[in-house]
């Protein structure tokens, strides 16, 4: 059982750190939102640690998983994780923007890596993501299906050994990897809408005028992880899966949301997750994901880094001019 007045006492000596003790460089802090998903989260867990290569501490947050997700977590993965969170309430569940920005607070690190509980970790990644954020003009980068592979680029940025570059197309929200400086300039995540949140931070950040990195490796490499789910169910979405349950679930405290006012709630929440025909254009209303992605692509002239031919005009509008002269002077050619 879950000791209450040690977790009591934890808080309470959490909320007391000083700000300064929050953004620690020598450690990397995994956050972990789960529901019902113990199998897969298992295999995330003994992954990470086979594959660290820097220091970390894993928060995880089980959001009133209907089965028993978390209790199987408290008895057999306790000792391989840092600080577990319940939300009591079972089977009702608060949804993706509170749990992360909960266990971002509850982090120590300046680095912070959100991950799906149904990744599994493949290679060693923890220093590449760190030297990357180290450049300041990198706000975010996400690591499932997203990297580039060296042999097809001119142009890449090397910052201690990791080579990686800018690009537009900025992957799948269930796996990534920010500075902690950068969260709190955002805000977190939204919770005006849980099915759209994670792509709504990554865009915000492109608002505040930073740029996307993506690691570069050679062919031959391995992927950083694999979506399990994803892979074994067939399923469309790693957060919103048959393992999941229903949009009731996610969408319990989201009333602040028009799509999902009372008048169109019905149709969402009665959608199956895997029921994804009116998915793209739900997300791309709420997201405005079109006028970004041709933003980016506009900036990077066809989305591929090239010093000769960034469009610092375009560049202007949302301020990711401010790293010209940085971005230009770290850009090698092969």
């Amino acid at each position: 059982m879950v000791n209450m007045k040690q977790l009591v006492l934890y808080m309470y000596n959490l909320n007391e750190k000083k700000s300064d003790l929050k953004n620690r460089d020598d450690i990397i802090s995994i956050v972990i939102p789960t529901l019902n998903r113990y199998l897969w989260i298992e295999k995330l867990i003994n992954s990470l640690h086979e594959y660290a290569d820097y220091p970390f501490e894993i928060i995880v947050n089980d959001d009133g998983s209907s089965d028993e997700s978390g209790m199987l977590i408290h008895e057999k993965l306790f000792d391989k994780i840092t600080f577990l969170i319940y939300n009591c309430r079972k089977g009702k569940n608060q949804g993706l923007p509170t749990v992360i920005n909960r266990m971002v607070s509850c982090s120590t690190s300046k680095y912070i890596v959100m991950l799906n509980s149904d990744m599994e970790i493949k290679r060693p990644f923890f220093r590449d993501v760190i030297n990357m954020l180290d450049k300041k003009y990198v706000g975010f980068t996400t690591l499932l299906n997203s990297h580039t592979t060296y042999d097809n680029i001119e142009s890449f940025i090397e910052n201690k050994g990791t080579k990686f570059t800018l690009q537009e197309p900025f992957g799948q929200g269930c796996a990534i990897a920010y500075r902690r400086e950068i969260f709190d300039e955002v805000g977190g995540l939204s919770d005006v809408n849980c099915l759209t949140s994670d792509g709504h931070f990554m865009f915000n950040i492109w608002k505040h005028g930073y740029f996307n990195g993506k690691l570069l490796f050679n062919e031959s490499e391995n992927p950083i992880m694999i979506d399990n789910s994803k892979i074994h169910t067939n399923n469309s979405d790693s957060t919103l899966g048959n393992r999941d349950g229903n949009f009731p679930n996610y969408f319990c405290i989201n009333q602040k949301s028009l799509e999902l006012s009372d008048s169109n709630r019905n149709h969402y929440i009665n959608l199956n997750s895997n029921d994804f025909e009116y998915g793209s254009e739900y997300v791309d209303h709420f997201c405005n994901t079109p006028y970004w992605q041709n933003y980016m692509m506009r900036i990077l002239n066809g989305n591929h880094l090239n010093k000769n031919n960034i469009n610092w005009n375009m560049a202007k509008k949302h301020n990711q001019f401010q790293f010209k002269k940085l971005i230009t002077e770290d850009i090698k050619h092969k």
